[in-house]
């Protein structure tokens, strides 16, 4: 059996098993730390329109019309993209990181990400300071008008990082 202890505080989750499949290891990401994560790197921008924005719809209302309206909805934008860390946040402790014997597993509220151990290539680490780190082990893509950037994802801002990496290159020497 793992080495690595499940997460503290955070109930264990069967509901999201298969049958016949063993529960290794459960955790949630550090709120703090997951709001960071690279999809809420664009805090600076979004800060920068919303200003500009709010700058827009006021000059806009000072000269007559219905411009300021584009400003507005401008606005509603960059607002959704600032809050993104925040919402993150506050997403956290209700997702769900799972390593069975079978499969690695990311539960959301909306979506539940699932790949078989025996799929994953390469088990990246990135460890810091405190034993905060994350467990990169497949990619995504992230499309932005028309351009996209491959992002590495999978388990982030999790504690003993190392331990937990460690266990799932054991689960793949084995499948």
């Amino acid at each position: 059996m793992s080495d690595v202890p499940p997460g503290a505080g955070v109930s264990r989750p069967d509901h999201i098993l298969d049958p016949n499949e063993i529960l290794i290891w459960w955790d949630s990401p550090n709120p703090r730390y997951f709001a960071q994560h690279p999809d809420a790197s664009g805090i600076a921008i979004s800060l920068f329109a919303v200003v500009f924005m709010i700058v827009w719809v006021v000059l806009a209302l000072n000269q007559g019309g219905y411009l300021w309206l584009v400003g507005l909805v401008g606005l509603g934008f960059s607002l959704w993209a600032f809050s993104q860390p925040f919402r993150l946040y506050f997403e956290a402790p209700s997702v769900r990181y799972l390593v069975t014997d079978k499969r690695a597993v990311i539960a959301t509220k909306s979506a539940t990400k699932s790949i078989a151990i025996r799929n994953i290539g390469s088990i990246d680490l990135r460890s810091e300071p405190g034993g905060l780190g994350d467990v990169l082990f497949f990619d995504r893509q992230i499309n932005w008008g028309d351009s996209s950037k491959t992002v590495r994802d999978g388990f982030v801002g999790i504690a003993n990082a190392d331990a937990v990496a460690r266990e799932m290159r054991r689960l793949q020497g084995l499948t």
